[in-house]
């Protein structure tokens, strides 16, 4: 969307058959079941539209009212509404005429329409105030005595009014009379349905700091139902249908400050031009009306106007996937990648970011100031464990974070602070001691006689886990990690575990420090080889959602009761809360879910199958999540199995060259490629990691899913290229 381009009217005439024109919207005809409302930036006050509009005005009214739309649907189930999506018509958007239509159309069902305004007043104002003043009603009800303007009513009213053509005056009538025009059983329905609205969407926007005095609803009649059935229509609760108070600046007595265009009607009145025609708004009066409307949008959808923008710090797979997802957000207008790589560099809405170091804080807070970023996402653990987020907190602080503190990040950091935050909190894991001393550590495994799991205590780019066979490999396990520091100082302290038998699965969550909602199971690939050969790697593939003969749904709920909420809970308790993605691995054994190790960011390669599968708007649910409201928007995903398969240079996980040049042949269009070690060099995109670049594919079933990603794999060509054929197969 362009900020301060004003549309005030449409011709979509040589697409579709234009049916009406409204104060607001302009209705075309696109079949025979289906409308396009197009909101111009036209506005009307007194029943009068002025002659010039407000900038941006249609596609926040349109935003807004699909918003609503979500919110109240979710609240009451049985609610249907006409909005069938926010995209425009094929033929429209291929067209040249689609930039008028953009982000301010919705396609919806032809229904017919009930010739009433359907109003709610919980507060009493405006007319209904000066009505009162004469009478002592509104809309010819008698109203208890000694109200005082804008009083809160005990009970929210419904007072509907005639539905008045473009030029005419809406004019109020009493709830009988409205039966006399739709009927008294639809008359009814109306109300109550319209009672029903105003309260789930008062206390929704009392959540947010903002009254809803009075509302407008429209309403059809869906005759294809058997009865026919009563459809929320039209736009909702908008700055144009409703009124918006500040709760905070709200006082009985007086007339209130709107987040709404009473500024428009306030200014009209002071200048005598109440109802007349041709009046044209002067630029002030533009801003301050634009202002209401915006902030009444970014506070009840919790969205910034005009588009966050965005710092993704990373260079990986797992970075190309979140940004491929974050470009396709509508809440995003800009997104910087420090420091990117080849598949981010051409994704739209992206710029690489290669000025800056990705480890130099201050360097990247100065950025985020001078470029008003909005939202900063750490992708790998590295900067996170060395406290990216507390550095912005303390130099950037109107820069919200989505990920944890440098103590929460401790998790990831350090295998023995972690395994005793297990111990503390009663989450189950294997048996387990903690080592500094290379000699307690030697004696430890003399002493035991189950099968062990070495670990290096710090970070080790997902690869410091040694599983021995035996107990002979077991201490050369320790040797090398402590001894040689086969993984630098991240050995300098070991975790020797009990080996565990049975499946395991990754599942990450996206958390803002008082709760989490999980994306679905998904099973990593770590070995080189095919059949589990060879060394760790930082994975070699994965699908999701692991198949419920491994992960049933009574094993997802164990994993939440024992798991993810103690977790959740004792971070919050202890001091360090955990905002981000948390990221749980786990053995499912006979015995039930075990969990084998946190970590603090997104999986990789498991985020390149899971942001396939996403249905929800990314960048929403990582702003909520920094701003600590995730209970507030919904992480919707497809039923669809998604596939991902590494292709990695030759050599790896051990040395290999760098600096191989690619070629790219064409990829189908059902397959996604996600670049990680690769770099764009003037034009010429080469090999610059270990793992490569990355195929995902989504189908109807795993083994469609897997087949689709092997395709794809086939358009990548390098020299010395290697990848697993087996990934998925252990589902199979």
């Amino acid at each position: 969307m362009a900020p301060n381009q004003v549309v005030v009217s449409t011709d979509l005439s040589k697409h579709f058959k234009h049916l009406s024109t409204g104060k607001v919207r302009e209705l075309y005809e696109v079949d025979d079941s289906t409308i396009l409302f197009v909101a111009t930036d036209r506005v009307s006050a007194f029943d009068v539209v002025l002659s010039n509009g407000i900038p941006d005005k249609g596609a926040l009214l349109t935003r807004l009212t699909a918003h609503w739309f979500s919110v109240l649907s979710k609240a009451i189930p049985d609610l249907k509404t006409h909005l069938l999506t926010l995209d425009l018509p094929a033929k429209l958007a291929a067209s040249e005429d689609a930039a008028a239509a953009q982000d301010r159309s919705m396609q919806v069902r032809k229904l017919k329409v009930f010739p009433i305004e359907s109003i709610v007043r919980g507060y009493i104002t405006g007319s209904a105030w000066s009505e009162y003043k004469k009478t002592g009603t509104v809309h010819g009800m008698k109203m208890p005595e000694g109200l005082q303007e804008s009083e809160k009513l005990e009970q929210p009213i419904w007072t509907p009014s005639t539905k008045a053509e473009v030029g005419e005056k809406d004019e109020n009538i009493s709830p009988e009379q409205a039966a006399g025009i739709v009927g008294k059983d639809y008359a009814d329905a109306i109300a109550a349905l319209s009672l029903k609205l105003y309260k789930t969407a008062r206390d929704y926007a009392a959540e947010r700091g903002i009254i809803i005095a009075d509302t407008k609803f429209e309403f059809g009649l869906d005759e294809a139902t058997s009865p026919p059935s009563v459809v929320l229509i039209d736009e909702v609760l908008t700055p144009d249908s409703s009124r918006f108070w500040d709760t905070e600046k709200y006082q009985v007595g007086k007339s209130q400050s709107s987040l709404d265009k009473q500024y428009l009607r306030d200014w009209l009145i002071d200048n005598g031009l109440k109802g007349k025609d041709g009046v044209s708004m002067p630029a002030d009066v533009v801003d301050r009306t634009r202002q209401g409307y915006v902030e009444a949008y970014e506070r009840l959808t919790g969205q910034k106007w005009g588009g966050l923008r965005v710092l993704l710090v990373g260079n990986g797979g797992r970075e190309h996937a979140l940004a491929w997802k974050l470009s396709q957000s509508p809440t995003v207008s800009q997104l910087f990648v420090c420091p990117g790589n080849g598949g981010t560099s051409s994704l739209a809405k992206t710029t690489n970011l290669s000025t800056v170091s990705a480890s130099n804080f201050e360097d990247l807070a100065t950025f985020a100031k001078s470029n008003n970023i909005d939202l900063l996402i750490p992708g790998p653990e590295q900067p996170l464990v060395d406290g990216i987020v507390d550095f912005f907190a303390k130099h950037a602080p109107k820069v919200k974070s989505f990920g944890p503190s440098a103590k929460a990040a401790h998790m990831e950091g350090s295998k023995t602070f972690s395994k005793d935050f297990m111990k503390k909190y009663n989450i189950p894991t294997a048996r387990y001691e903690n080592f500094d001393d290379y000699e307690a550590a030697r004696k430890y495994l003399d002493s035991i006689d189950h099968n062990v799991v070495v670990k290096a205590s710090g970070l080790a780019a997902g690869k410091g886990v040694i599983i021995p066979a035996n107990k002979e490999e077991a201490h050369k396990a320790i040797k090398e990690v402590m001894l040689d520091k086969a993984f630098g100082d991240a050995g300098n302290e070991v975790v020797i575990e009990e080996f565990l038998e049975g499946d395991e699965i990754s599942i990450l969550s996206f958390c803002d420090g008082n709760s989490f909602k999980s994306l679905p199971p998904a099973q990593d690939h770590k070995r080189i080889f095919e059949g589990d050969k060879g060394p760790n790697t930082g994975g070699m593939g994965t699908y999701a959602p692991a198949p419920t003969k491994i992960v049933t749904q009574k094993i997802m709920e164990q994993i939440d009761d024992t798991v993810l909420r103690p977790t959740i809970e004792g971070m919050k308790k202890d001091g360090y809360p955990f905002i981000g993605c948390l990221f749980t691995g786990y053995m499912i054994t006979k015995d039930g879910p075990r969990l084998l190790e946190y970590n603090v960011r997104f999986g990789d390669p498991e985020t390149q199958s899971l942001m396939a599968l996403l249905d929800s708007d990314l960048a929403e649910i990582l702003m909520a999540s920094a701003e600590g409201r995730l209970h507030q928007v919904d992480v919707k995903v497809s039923k669809k199995c998604a596939a991902t398969v590494v292709v990695a240079a030759g050599g790896y996980p051990d040395s290999y060259k760098k600096g191989t040049h690619m070629s790219i042949e064409a990829v189908p269009s059902d397959v996604v490629l996600f670049h990680a070690g690769t770099v764009l060099n003037d034009g010429e995109l080469k090999t610059s990691g270990g793992r490569v670049i990355a195929s995902t594919a989504t189908a109807e079933t795993l083994e469609k899913a897997i087949a689709k990603a092997y395709v794809g794999v086939k358009s990548i060509n390098f020299e010395g290229m290697q990848f697993r054929k087996d990934i998925g197969a252990r589902a199979l």
